[in-house]
């Protein structure tokens, strides 16, 4: 969310480095309102990829049923100490990712 100097700002500074060179695309509400499906079609367009390959990570319930409306896989996240609502039930629950990037030793 926020605009794309925030989002590389955020990822810039985070508790694990500099995430930038990690991100081919920036979006933000140039795209469209994150809970409309139209939104998440001209993002999957833009990257070139077929929205079923795409997996979409939020806490927002509008957001999750947008996206999916979308074809695109999602995933509920978790914020500390925060119970999920019931109406995510029909979404997969995450509390933990560890992504594993080409040519990261796996031994770390």
């Amino acid at each position: 969310s926020g605009s794309i100097t925030a989002q590389k700002l955020y990822f810039k500074f985070s508790q694990a480095g500099d995430l930038t060179k990690l991100i081919r695309a920036w979006f933000d509400t140039r795209s469209g309102s994150k809970k409309e499906a139209s939104s998440y079609q001209r993002i999957a367009d833009d990257l070139g990829l077929p929205a079923q390959e795409i997996l979409f990570f939020t806490d927002n319930h509008d957001e999750l049923k947008a996206a999916k409306k979308a074809g695109w896989q999602v995933a509920q996240l978790l914020r500390d100490h925060v119970v999920p609502a019931e109406s995510f039930d029909q979404h997969a629950t995450l509390d933990f990712v560890q992504i594993s990037l080409p040519g990261e030793n796996d031994e770390h």
